[in-house]
Formats: C-alpha cells, sequence, structure tokens
C-alpha cells in the first residue's frame, strides 16, 4: 500500500492579513483632569457652605448673648431678693436665739441692703467687705448688691 499523499496546511498566498493586537477600549468615566476640577469644586462648595454655617451660628449666638444681656437685671433681682430673704431668715433666727442676751441687737436688713457701714451701726455686706468696716463702694451711688457670705458681729 503506498502511502497517502499528505496535503500540508498553508498559508494563503500573498500570506495572512495583519493581526490586531492592540486593545481598542471604549473611554469610560471622566478624564483625570475633569476628575480633579470636580474634585476642587466640590472641596470650594464644602468650604462656601462651612462659612456659611459659621456666619449664621455667630449670628445665633449674638442673639443668645443680647437674651442674656436683656435677662440679666431680671435674673440678678432674683437672686438679690432670693439672698434678701435667706439673710431676713438669718436674722429671725437670730433674734429668736439671742433673745436672752443683754446687750444683743439684731441690725436692720434693710440698713445691711444699703450697705451697712459706721453711719448704720451695723455691718457691711456688700462684696469684697469685712463687717463693720466702711464699704468699698460708696453707698450713695445707689448700688445695692448682698453676697452671700453675711458677717454678723454685735453691735
Amino acid at each position: 500500500m503506498a502511502a497517502p499523499k499528505v496535503k500540508q496546511d498553508m498559508a494563503p498566498p500573498g500570506g495572512y492579513g495583519p493581526i490586531d493586537y492592540k486593545r481598542h477600549l471604549p473611554r469610560r468615566g471622566l478624564s483625570g483632569y475633569s476628575l480633579f476640577a470636580l474634585g476642587i469644586g466640590s472641596l470650594l462648595l464644602g468650604y462656601y457652605t462651612l462659612v456659611k454655617w459659621n456666619r449664621e451660628r455667630r449670628r445665633l449666638l449674638i442673639e443668645d448673648l443680647e437674651a442674656r444681656i436683656a435677662l440679666m437685671p431680671l435674673l440678678q433681682a432674683e437672686s438679690d431678693r432670693r439672698t434678701l430673704r435667706m439673710l431676713r431668715q438669718n436674722l429671725d433666727e437670730e433674734a429668736k436665739i439671742m433673745k436672752d442676751v443683754p446687750g444683743w441687737k439684731v441690725c436692720d436688713p434693710g440698713a445691711l441692703g444699703l450697705g451697712g457701714g459706721r453711719a448704720t451701726g451695723c455691718p457691711s455686706v456688700m462684696p469684697g467687705t469685712v463687717a463693720g468696716a466702711e464699704p468699698a463702694i460708696p453707698a450713695d451711688l445707689g448700688l445695692c448688691h448682698i453676697s452671700g457670705n453675711v458677717h454678723i458681729t454685735q453691735a
């Protein structure tokens, strides 16, 4: 038996065409420059919002401070009334306790509230003063502030 004739697979005459091996992928998303510009834009928008909110917050803080300043005389008056009530209770209790001691005189809280001192013979209860000393602020100015620390001594 004769060997069969083998037909070899060969390139066509003139050769094969060029093989396209480069990547031709479609563009996806934004370019680098546009992403950079987008980042800068969002940063500027954030700073603008932050500055705007800080201005609003500062305005609200000023409004709160003005309201507090407006209410300060009322709050101070309430505090003074509470202090005078405690002083009156202390003086009443002192009068009750010391009623048997001869020569003991309980000072008038009205005199205490006006600064006391040598003129009234009662101790001063203004802040920063010692009982029986002259008030640090002259009483003729009309300043009447009672401190919580009252030093009552025998007159």
